[in-house]
């Protein structure tokens, strides 16, 4: 209980931001183990982008699903189902955390053209989620109690910008 009552003390927002970079990681950690460990996945992957063509309002999202998706729906699986396991570990481990959300930003913007007409949470889920990953990307989250920071400290040449080690928080 003494932890709980002494983490809302703690006034560092690198730690706050490290948590959500983590959870957010997790949700795309278990989207992809799941679709990566269905032997079906790839297979309903032209049915699903199929599904989502049918009543989408972007017209000019429909005609890439039609043109581009759906003749390549197994490769596209591939690229979602390995994706999403990538930016799990990506942003749980704050390695190369920058490139994972702006990934995982990339796939929700077009999980959100995909099927946001579908229903209002898909609708808002995807929201909250390139949201967050924007939060990530500008607060430079993976600096913070990451592993890129870690690399940097080490061989900060061979890293470009983004990875410069995290800003202290301010009063200190």
């Amino acid at each position: 209980m003494n932890f709980l009552r002494s983490a809302w003390q703690i006034k560092d927002p690198a730690l706050w931001l490290a948590l959500v970079r983590i959870v957010i990681g997790y949700e795309w950690l278990k989207g992809g183990w799941e679709k990566v460990a269905d032997p079906e996945f790839a297979a309903k992957m032209g049915g699903t982008l199929a599904f989502f063509a049918k009543d989408n309002p972007n017209g000019w999202y429909v005609d890439f699903l039609n043109a581009m998706a759906l003749p390549n729906s197994t490769l596209f699986a591939a690229l979602v189902a390995y994706g999403e396991l990538w930016v799990g570990i990506s942003l749980i481990l704050g390695l190369f955390g920058t490139v994972g959300a702006f990934f995982g930003l990339l796939m929700n913007i077009n999980f959100f053209l995909a099927a946001s007409h579908l229903s209002p949470s898909t609708y808002g889920i995807n929201l909250i989620m390139a949201l967050v990953q924007v939060i990530l990307i500008l607060g430079g989250a993976s600096k913070a109690f990451g592993l890129d920071q870690l690399l940097y400290d080490r061989l900060p040449r061979l890293f470009p910008w983004w990875l410069e080690r995290a800003p202290e928080p301010a009063g200190r």
